[in-house]
């Protein structure tokens, strides 16, 4: 079987799908990956460019698909892998970010990989890295991101069966449909409340790439989810560190 499918959506932007293929191909066999690319069908540039792609491992689907969230699920049906990873077209992978996969725990079911570099792949506008870390343990009930990088859409590894049951990426929200389903993963396993206080700049609106309503998740999942104790339990994290840098800098006669 193979161990991940790499599903990534694109829409007429060819520099970036080239890129990220001299990303990928070096490890796509290594960790025993595909690479499955989902295009709309008037995208002719980046059809033509997948077509001369000479590899087992690359495979694309073409439709009309009008939205990032049917193109994933397109490329979801025909995934092989075990695990899944939903990946933009214009990000890159650290050479390591599968080696989990090699001594990968049994009960990791939604995971972040290690190290990513994201933003812009033909021109690298940020750097954002993670640590593998487990989002779903069993008998878990509170999830503290600490870090929104392991909620990123690259950073995440998710088993197949997990995403399917879910129903995969939903269109109910135009932006970050990604995030919507970690979310729903994490929600729908009975964790009683999550911190998510770092990614404020997801909860306002839904104007802009990477941003969703809180409010309207809950309403159109029905899930009781409590977020201000994750909320309460980061601005104390963040106070304590606040102090402990003062003592600090005061003890080395910074202040």
């Amino acid at each position: 079987m193979i161990n991940c499918s790499i599903i990534t959506p694109s829409y007429k932007r060819v520099k970036f799908l080239a890129t990220l293929h001299k990303n990928l191909k070096n490890f796509l066999e290594h960790y025993n990956c595909e690479w499955i690319i989902c295009l709309e069908k008037n995208d002719f540039k980046s059809i033509t460019y997948v077509k001369k792609i000479k590899s087992k491992r690359v495979k694309f689907v073409v439709g009309k698909f009008n939205s990032g969230a049917n193109a994933f699920n397109s490329g979801l049906k025909i995934a092989k892998g075990r695990y899944v990873n939903y990946h933009g077209d214009d990000d890159l992978k650290n050479e390591n970010f599968f080696s989990i996969l090699e001594n990968l725990p049994t009960d990791y079911k939604i995971f972040s990989g290690k190290c990513v570099y994201v933003d812009n792949n033909v021109n690298p506008i940020r750097k954002l890295s993670t640590g593998i870390k487990n989002l779903l343990s069993k008998n878990q009930n509170y999830f503290n991101t600490k870090c929104v990088n392991h909620l990123m859409t690259p950073a995440i590894i998710v088993e197949k069966n997990l995403v399917i049951k879910n129903k995969g990426l939903d269109n109910k929200f135009k932006y970050a449909n990604d995030y919507v389903l970690w979310l729903r993963i994490l929600a729908t396993n009975k964790l009683k409340f999550i911190n998510l206080t770092t990614t404020y700049a997801r909860y306002s609106s839904e104007t802009q790439s990477g941003k969703f309503r809180l409010d309207r998740f809950k309403e159109i999942y029905k899930i009781n989810l409590d977020f201000n104790k994750g909320e309460i339990a980061y601005f104390v994290n963040c106070i304590c560190l606040f102090f402990i840098i003062i003592y600090n800098l005061k003890k080395i006669k910074f202040l």
